[in-house]
């Protein structure tokens, strides 16, 4: 079974109070809520820490944004609202374009010795 992914968590939980579904207690209604809101807080924190912490320079965070310009090669560039899979995927790949170019000076030095 896959995990719900934050964005679905929040629909089911939209979802139950839309159609007047009561199928939980009041109790483990608030349970979900609880658990959604620290869900939510850990989303936010991971973001920003790989927003901080990716590499490039020249981020943008103005009133709350989470962006970087050089990441738009990559194929996005916002950190608050892309989804996360998307995000790791670009990482990834900015990953493997630097160890590529790390291989590759290794191995221009190697020839100029």
């Amino acid at each position: 079974m896959t995990p719900l992914t934050l964005d679905q968590a929040r629909q089911v939980l939209a979802d139950f109070a839309k159609d007047g579904v009561v199928c939980w207690d009041m109790r483990e209604q608030e349970a979900a809520r609880v658990v959604l809101a620290a869900l939510e807080q850990a989303d936010s924190a991971y973001r920003m820490y790989v927003w901080l912490n990716h590499g490039h320079t020249g981020q943008y965070g103005d009133d709350g944004e989470m962006q970087c310009g050089e990441c738009m090669r990559l194929g996005f560039y916002d950190y608050k609202r892309e989804p996360l899979e998307k995000i790791q995927a670009g990482l990834h790949q900015l990953g493997l374009e630097r160890i590529a170019a790390a291989f590759e000076a290794a191995r221009v030095f190697e020839r100029e010795e």
